[in-house]
């Protein structure tokens, strides 16, 4: 893949409250600055990305989106970057805690969540085991969807006693249809004033969304990640539920800052809620992603260290970590 592909990531940085959020998944987009006035070898994509010939759906390429010997790639790129956390640019910030909520869930999500276990296996079997195609990357994030379903009413009662005892709250998820039922159930059946953000709101509504929710005209806040984790200011809360997690270190934190930003005075959490056994494999990626990141960009201990290779997740890991919970995906 060329370095112009590889540096898309870098269109995850956003700028929020001054500070600049990096999330660094690839090793390689670190060689630019270490090799800016020599081409990137294969022999460099070997030693700090893992770099091998693969074979992928018959035809054999070049796979440099691994990662290995971070901490000796950043002693050589550490003299050309800067980089400071929140915390250290912005020490007025108060506090922010993590909460992880196990919730039970009903018989009808059992057997639902069951049944698309049954449908994933199948397909992943048909595919040898190996081939990430669009089918399974569908069915895995359909369990993703049927666990956030199954959350719902947990989160409803979760998030009820929240705004009784703090007076508002904000709520992530991935997905439209647990956004919308959270939403309808709490200002239908709950009777509780609330506003609905997600991609289906025109961009000229948002921010009149957003006032109300600030000045304490609506004490529930109910968003996708897509459509409110980047750039809103929601610090009328200070507790966040995040439903679900999205795919990355950096998004899961963007998400959490719309409580933690400038003007927050109140302590701020973050309630991140578990089901099934799919929301530990997303919550141990992100783990995952932050130890390699830390490595590569921090120095500190991590995957990839020494001559060890980070081990690369993959949808297809992730499918056999999911379908034999004895197995190792990390």
């Amino acid at each position: 893949m060329p370095c112009s592909t590889r540096l898309e990531i870098i269109r995850e940085s956003t700028v929020s409250s001054g500070v600049v959020s990096l999330s660094i998944e690839y090793p390689k987009v670190l060689l630019i600055p270490f090799h800016a006035l020599s081409p990137i070898s294969n022999a460099k994509e070997f030693f700090f990305c893992n770099g091998q010939q693969k074979t992928f759906r018959g035809v054999s390429q070049w796979d440099a989106s691994g990662s290995s010997n971070l901490h000796e790639l950043n002693s050589h790129t550490t003299s050309h970057i800067f980089r400071m956390t929140k915390e250290q640019a912005l020490t007025e910030l108060p506090p922010r805690k993590r909460e992880m909520k196990r919730v039970p869930v009903s018989p009808r999500h059992e057997m639902k969540y069951t049944q698309a276990l049954k449908d994933l296996a199948q397909s992943y079997s048909m595919s040898n085991g190996g081939d990430e195609n669009d089918d399974i990357l569908s069915l895995f994030n359909k369990i993703r969807q049927v666990s956030s379903l199954a959350k719902v009413d947990s989160v409803v009662a979760m998030a009820n006693k929240i705004i009784i005892d703090e007076g508002s709250v904000v709520i992530f998820t991935n997905f439209l249809a647990p956004a919308k039922e959270i939403y309808e159930k709490l200002v239908d059946n709950m009777s509780w004033d609330g506003e609905l953000l997600t991609g289906e709101v025109v961009a000229k509504k948002r921010q009149a969304i957003v006032d109300r929710f600030q000045s304490g005209l609506s004490p529930l806040f109910v968003c996708t990640y897509g459509a409110g984790g980047v750039g809103l200011t929601l610090t009328a809360a200070c507790t966040v539920i995040l439903v679900d997690r999205p795919w990355t270190p950096g998004d899961v934190s963007q998400a959490e800052d719309r409580i933690r930003r400038i003007g927050q005075t109140r302590p701020v959490r973050s309630m991140w809620i578990r089901a099934f056994p799919i929301d530990e494999q997303i919550d141990n990626l992100i783990d995952h992603k932050e130890e390699t990141s830390n490595a590569a960009v921090d120095g500190k201990k991590g995957y990839g260290g020494g001559n060890k290779a980070a081990p690369k997740v993959s949808i297809a890991l992730l499918v056999k970590g999911l379908l034999e919970p004895t197995s190792d995906a990390f």
